[in-house]
This record gives structure tokens, sequence and C-alpha cells, in this order.
């Protein structure tokens, strides 16, 4: 009885179950597992091809909309950084905005400048790298007069507005981005596009530059050869026929240089 049991169980124990073929992964009736065929790839490669070129547009109709905005932010690191050298250094320190309308790849180029008084003169800052503005963006000095169309209402239902507020919202703001082109550029028709032999108007002394200075103390200066401006005006042209697409203002300190922010 004993030698029954044990060869019971050693024989349930040592058993060697058979196991199933798809278990070990291997083909079931001897084929192998099937692949993609050219026209389920080719389709596959289709709807990347869509998603890709949908996303592009995207991304190329935001960066429009966030190139102010983001000139802005290097106008003020770029203030700061002039108002730090001249601080530290104890000299007079300015930044220099450059225009042309030969690069608008570029946009305004920025770069620092200190006075050198042996020398009695503007000298490049050394180990102060350029930035530039962005492409098709643009710094300007001062800003455009706008006193002479009101500001249209805002709407009774601000986050449901009628058709008849949102056309006046539209006309206003065409209409302040042809007051800025006009302010900006010499040769802008009457829709606000600049003719081919448009140039900037609101450079200092001709040379479509302008600065702005801090002194010792690091504060605006007030002795400088040109005067500081007060407000600056970003600006993005757009492609066929160069029309003022974006605008933000930027109001200055005028201690700090800093943007003046309204809550």
């Amino acid at each position: 009885m004993v030698a029954t049991v044990e060869m019971t169980l050693f024989t349930t124990f040592s058993r060697t179950e058979p196991r199933n073929r798809a278990q070990v992964g291997l083909p079931v009736h001897g084929r192998a597992p099937r692949g993609f065929t050219l026209t389920e790839l080719l389709a596959v490669l289709a709807i990347v091809l869509i998603i890709v070129a949908g996303s592009v547009s995207v991304w190329l109709a935001l960066a429009g909309a966030v190139a102010p905005g983001h000139a802005t932010a290097v106008v003020q690191a770029m203030l700061a950084g002039a108002r730090e050298y001249a601080v530290s250094k104890g000299v007079m320190t300015r930044v220099v905005f450059e225009n042309s309308l030969a690069n608008v790849d570029r946009g305004t180029t920025m770069y620092y400048e200190a006075w050198d008084q042996v020398t009695s003169s503007w000298k490049r800052i050394p180990g102060r790298a350029s930035q530039d503005a962005g492409k098709q963006v643009f710094v300007l000095t001062g800003a455009p007069d706008l006193s002479s169309k009101p500001v249209p209402d805002v709407a009774a239902n601000a986050e449901n507005p009628d058709a008849s507020d949102v056309k006046l919202w539209q006309e206003y703001r065409d209409w302040v981005a042809g007051k800025v082109a006009e302010y900006a550029f010499t040769n802008v028709n009457a829709a606000g596009y600049l003719e081919a032999n448009a140039d900037f108007k609101t450079g200092q002394s001709g040379q479509n530059k302008f600065y702005v200075t801090f002194d010792s103390a690091g504060t605006l200066s007030l002795d400088a050869s040109v005067a500081n401006p007060l407000s600056l005006t970003v600006i993005q042209i757009g492609g066929t026929g160069r029309r003022v697409s974006e605008y933000e203002f930027y109001l200055l300190n005028a201690n700090t240089g800093a943007q003046l922010v309204f809550e």
C-alpha cells in the first residue's frame, strides 16, 4: 500500500504536461505571425503627415501671437542688464535699439554700450551679447497718438458679446494698427500697408536707432546726449505687403526704466 502511494505521488509531480504552442510563442499550425502590408503602412504614414501638418500651422499661428510679448520680455531683460551694469561699474550705460527693414528675419537688434571717459565716446561692452526681438518684430521709440478715436465701450455681456460689439472692437483694432504703421514708417498707404520704399521714421538722427540710457546711479539719465523715451511700441509686421499684424505698448518707469504694469 505504501509503495502504491509513493508511486502515485512520484507520477503526479514528475509528469511534464505539454504546453500550449501559443504560450511559448510558436506559430500556430506552423504559420509565422502576420505583419503589416504596404497599404497599411502607407495609410499610417498619411495620417502622421496630416497630424504634423496641422500641428505646424497651429505652432506658426501661436508663434505669431506671442512674438510681441516675447520681445517685450527681451526688452525688459536688456534694460535690467544695462541698469545693473551702470550701478556695478559706476558708468553711464545704454541699450542701443537698431532697426532695419533689410533685417526682418531678426527684427530689432539690441546691444549694450558704456561711456568711456578716456576717449569721451560710447563703446560696446565686451562679453555682453546682442539680442534680437524676433522675426519681423521691431521695437520703436515712443508711441502713436491714439486720442482722436474713442475706445469702444465694453460689451454688456463680456463672455458672449453681441456681433455689433465685436465689429466695433475689430474696427478699432484695425484703426490702431494703421495708426501704428503711420507712426512707425514712411510711405504707408491708407490701408496700413507699407509701400516698396517704406522705411522707419521713429529712429533718432535719421539712423533708425534710439537709446535708453542709465546714469551711474541706475536711473534714466537726464543729461544724456539723446533724450530717453518714456514709452516703446513693439510691433510685428506680417508677410505679404508688410502690414502691422500685432502690437504692444511698453511704458517705462521714469526712474528705473522698468515696465509699468497696470492691474
